[in-house]
């Protein structure tokens, strides 16, 4: 007689934990969870449950070990029947069978047994079972041969350009505002109906009312266009369908402040629908014609079309100055509200769709890091051409601020940008742009920091800044930096050769020299060329003194005391001088 037994699951643990299942197919998942365990591991007895290709959830490492482990949630505990099976602390074996008769059913006398919900009955050969140090044992050696690559194609490894490879259109970037805007709710293209509001027969009449008035309005026109006197009954006609038309303005824009109303209360309490219905304050925009008057605020695509505000569609103009103020304010809320939560394309729909507030999206967009459609914004809508070029360098699309920089003379940045590219050629093109249009604008010192500091040639920048010396506008301030370039590069012969020369430059008066000298005197870091400079400024204020008046010689008495601050006699004589 043949009988199958069964594994069933029970509330209760019908026998105590003495082996635990780690699940997973991963020596190094099993060893990070033994090294929780905070017991003895010497003498544990490790048996693979399933084989490497099964699930995490099937396959598993069942840990025997003395003690009680702390283990964490993802282990299951199993108990043990007789001496060889171990099967999960909630499972029953149904029909009961006596443990000493199981034993002598099982096939092998030196087997384990493990009893997997999933699995079935395992069989471990006694060869099989592990302990902790196999887990960490090196790999066999691998007979494959690594000496025997052959080279491939190396790739290009210099950046020369970063582009975007389809810049997006209007249309593209405020669809991507949509977001879920409105997407729980699919309702009939209009908000629900007022209590208080016409039936859907009346609103239709409406409708139908307001063109036939006009029809016979043009009627009316075209018989008085004739010649003769208009007759008593076309003025009757022509008076009745004034009357009639302003009625209906009246009713109608009646029923527009009850759809304004229901729109800023939804606003209010279901802003995701009420966005859908949003009236634009700023208009809308490019439209095809216009669309037959209606009292009701149709379902609109809730998407950040650039090319123009409203689609393309036919427009029916609405007078919204009654509540104006109130859905300014709560389209303002609503766009805040989405910049707090990180969503930032939603907050750049509503300020530029419905406020028509195209620098706050632009902002909007740069904030929450999108660069590329922040910039066409500024450039495309705003004409703001510099933010457009500082987006694009945020978002890494340097060629494209490139091609906009040009365009303003910005050829530094140019310069800057192309050095990030690694393309050394096109930077200094850009750098010498720069200088040139610099020395055009009579800037001799922003000409020489791009000549020292962006194409590396210190030479030509003291050059410049001597050659503005002594005539330029510039000159004082170009022969200070002119110092401390030497000083920076350790050009102290040419410092003191320097020092020695300006006492000969031919100046209207000598009072520019000498403060130089006495500038070069005290902040000069080599001792030499300072000793040198302070007898050259003694020597020619003391020439110039006797003879200069009022300011000159204060200046160039103050000069001398300055070479000896601390000296306090000096700092008097000057002064009776």
């Amino acid at each position: 007689m043949n009988v199958e037994i069964k594994l069933q699951y029970c509330d209760a643990p019908q026998r105590d934990a003495v082996a635990w299942l780690i699940p997973g197919n991963s020596a190094q998942a099993w060893l990070a969870e033994l090294s929780t365990w905070q017991v003895s591991l010497v003498a544990a007895k490790l048996l693979i449950v399933g084989r490497a290709d099964d699930s995490e959830n099937n396959a598993g490492l069942l840990v025997i070990v003395d003690g009680k482990p702390t283990i964490s949630a993802r282990c299951q505990r199993y108990g043990r029947v007789g001496e060889r099976i171990y099967l999960p602390v909630e499972g029953q074996l149904w029909p009961e069978v006596p443990e000493q008769q199981l034993s002598t059913w099982l096939p092998s006398a030196k087997s384990t047994y493990v009893w997997h919900p999933t699995l079935g009955l395992l069989s471990i050969e006694p060869q099989q079972v592990l302990s902790v140090s196999d887990l960490m044992a090196p790999l066999p050696p691998s007979t494959t041969a690594w000496d025997r690559a052959e080279p491939g194609v190396a790739p290009n490894r210099r950046l020369v350009s970063i582009r975007s490879h389809a810049p997006p259109t209007f249309e593209q970037i405020l669809e991507n505002g949509r977001d879920d805007i409105g997407s729980q709710v699919d309702e009939p293209d209009s908000l629900p109906p007022h209590p208080a509001e016409r039936s859907a027969l009346g609103r239709a009449g409406g409708a139908i009312l307001g063109p036939a008035i006009g029809a016979i309005q043009k009627l009316v026109g075209a018989l008085q266009t004739g010649k003769g006197r208009p007759s008593a009954l076309l003025e009757k006609l022509r008076h009745w369908a004034e009357h009639q038309m302003q009625r209906h303005s009246e009713s109608l824009q009646a029923e527009r402040n009850k759809a304004l109303a229901r729109l800023v209360e939804m606003l209010d309490k279901n802003p995701d629908e009420g966005l859908k219905h949003a009236l634009p304050l700023a208009g809308e925009g490019q439209h095809r014609g216009m669309a037959p008057p209606s009292s009701q605020l149709a379902r609109r695509n809730v998407d950040f079309r650039l090319g123009g505000w409203g689609g393309g569609r036919a427009a029916d103009p609405w007078d919204a100055s009654a509540y104006h103020d109130k859905l300014l304010q709560r389209y303002r809320s609503l766009a805040n509200r989405e910049l707090n939560l990180g969503r930032y394309r939603r907050a750049a729909y509503i300020f530029a769709e419905l406020l028509g507030d195209v620098r706050s999206a632009a902002q909007a967009l740069e904030q929450g890091t999108f660069y590329n459609e922040a910039a066409i914004l500024y450039e495309k809508r705003l004409s703001s051409p510099y933010e457009a070029a500082r987006c694009y360098e945020a978002g890494g699309l340097w060629a494209d601020a490139i091609t906009i920089l040009e365009r303003l003379c910005a050829f530094e940045k140019v310069g800057d940008l192309y050095s990030k590219l690694n393309d050394r050629d096109h930077a200094a093109q850009a750098y010498e742009r720069a200088i040139e249009r610099e020395i055009g604008q009579g800037d001799y010192l922003d000409a020489a920091r791009l000549l020292e500091y962006r194409l590396e040639d210190p030479q030509r920048a003291y050059s410049l800044l001597v050659e503005s010396w002594p005539l330029h506008p510039q000159a004082m301030p170009c022969m200070k930096e002119a110092f401390r370039l030497l000083a920076r590069h350790h050009w102290n012969d040419e410092a003191a050769r320097q020092v020695r020369e300006l006492p000969r430059s031919q100046w209207a008066s000598p009072v520019p020299v000498v403060e130089q000298l006495a500038s070069v005197a005290r902040e000069y870091p080599i001792a030499e060329v300072r000793a040198l400079a302070a007898d050259q400024t003694r020597s020619l204020a003391g020439k110039h003194l006797p003879i200069a008046v009022g300011a000159d010689r204060c200046a160039l008495a103050d000069a001398v005391r300055k070479l000896v601050p601390e000296d306090r006699l000096l700092a008097r004589d000057a002064q009776r001088y």
